[in-house]
């Protein structure tokens, strides 16, 4: 099984007006754009910018992969899709970043059923958090602050001791 890089990637274009108003525009490039400054991605910028009197102020390239066969998929699923894991971390500069991310499997937590575990998946998440994002100025991040399960307000979770 491998990742391979999708035969398209996603360009958004935030515009501001002078008041201050904000919208995006999405718009789907070539799989080899990657270079804002240049190619498709700066074509459209200029088309956008030639129709309109506000600023672009920013351009985003994502690039999409894709796995090359079925992923296997474990025999146990999210105790409920709508459960989340919020992990609050910082950066050396005491910058908070929040993030959202699916929740973990039932085993992953402590008896609370809302605390991960310090070992094991929950602590190699962790640590492959802190080593490998950054917040959104771009700063690594030294410590994670938080982690807890959130449980949408109006549902009981069933692995929460009662």
């Amino acid at each position: 099984m491998a990742w391979v890089a999708g035969a398209r990637r996603k360009s958004t274009y935030y515009f501001q007006d002078r008041v201050g108003r904000v919208a995006t525009v999405d718009v789907w490039v070539g799989g080899g754009e990657d270079d804002p400054e240049g190619g498709s991605v700066s074509t459209l910028r200029a088309a956008f910018l030639a129709c309109t009197d506000a600023a672009i102020k920013a351009t985003q390239i994502l690039a999409y992969a894709k796995q090359d066969t079925t992923p296997a998929y474990g025999t146990d699923a999210f105790d409920r899709p709508t459960d989340k894991l919020e992990v609050g971390a910082i950066t050396a500069e005491g910058i908070p970043v929040t993030m959202k991310l699916p929740s973990l499997l039932a085993a992953n937590y402590q008896a609370d059923g809302v605390t991960p575990l310090t070992t094991g998946a929950a602590a190699a998440l962790m640590t492959a958090i802190l080593e490998n994002c950054v917040s959104a100025d771009g700063e690594p991040l030294t410590k994670i602050k938080r982690a807890r399960r959130m449980i949408p307000s109006g549902l009981k979770s069933w692995t929460r001791k009662a």
